[in-house]
């Protein structure tokens, strides 16, 4: 079974910063998750190469939590 966005993301985020999968929900943050603007961008780099989609600049100042960015997957990739 494939494995869904969040599922995808969770263990992505999970992989980056080291914090507990629970940690991770919609309303979580970058910051409350422990990331820096170097961890941010690196989340940022895997996503979009583990996605296969591209994110803008303009794009990731709109972000704000964990669940804008599975929001913000969701709606740019394109189905296998």
């Amino acid at each position: 079974m494939a494995a869904t966005t969040r599922d995808q993301l969770v263990d992505l985020v999970v992989d980056a910063l080291g914090c507990a999968a629970g940690d991770v929900t919609d309303a979580a943050t970058m910051a409350t998750l422990g990331a820096d603007s170097l961890d941010m961008i690196e989340v940022l780099a895997c996503a979009e190469d583990d996605c296969r989609v591209t994110i803008t600049d303009e794009e990731v100042e709109a972000l704000a939590t964990f669940g804008d960015l599975i929001a913000l997957v969701e709606r740019k990739r394109v189905p296998a």
